[in-house]
């Protein structure tokens, strides 16, 4: 059974290369180009991973909350340790650079999502904090009912 992979290509210049590469490495790749569109594709379907190609001037903020509750890989097109250590503040499981071959991005990945782990839906994020790898606790959204 393939494994459902969300990538957010906020780059300024999308890219389908990024998206072929998580196909080949056993994904099955829903793509969105905006923190809207992920809530939505969110709201429709459960991932259990979320792959974010960062161009020089997103920001963490409205991307992280649109992926809160599911394991989330950022690609930095052009990385610095300031822009590493804020995605990885705002809750990103792990940063990496660009350009990224496809074994280290299978090998990531896979770290990130085991075989037979728990995969996150919005819904359950909603209700319930998680522990991830290393012991920290991403807290659960607030929503208003």
């Amino acid at each position: 059974m393939a494994r459902h992979v969300l990538f957010l290509d906020c780059s300024e210049t999308p890219d389908a290369r990024l998206s072929e590469q998580l196909a080949r490495c056993g994904y099955d790749v829903t793509t969105a180009h905006d923190a809207a569109t992920a809530a939505e594709a969110i709201a429709q379907r459960t991932y259990g991973l979320a792959v974010v190609r960062a161009g020089r001037s997103t920001e963490p903020g409205d991307t992280q909350t649109a992926l809160a509750g599911v394991p989330v890989a950022v690609i930095l097109e052009q990385p610095d340790p300031e822009a590493i250590v804020r995605w990885l503040e705002a809750g990103a499981d792990t940063v990496l650079a660009a350009p990224v071959s496809r074994r280290e991005l299978a090998a990531r990945l896979g770290a990130l999502v085991p075989s037979g782990a728990l995969i996150r839906s919005a819904a359950l994020a909603r209700s319930t904090t998680f522990e991830t790898r290393g012991g920290r606790y991403r807290p659960a959204i607030a929503t208003a009912t």
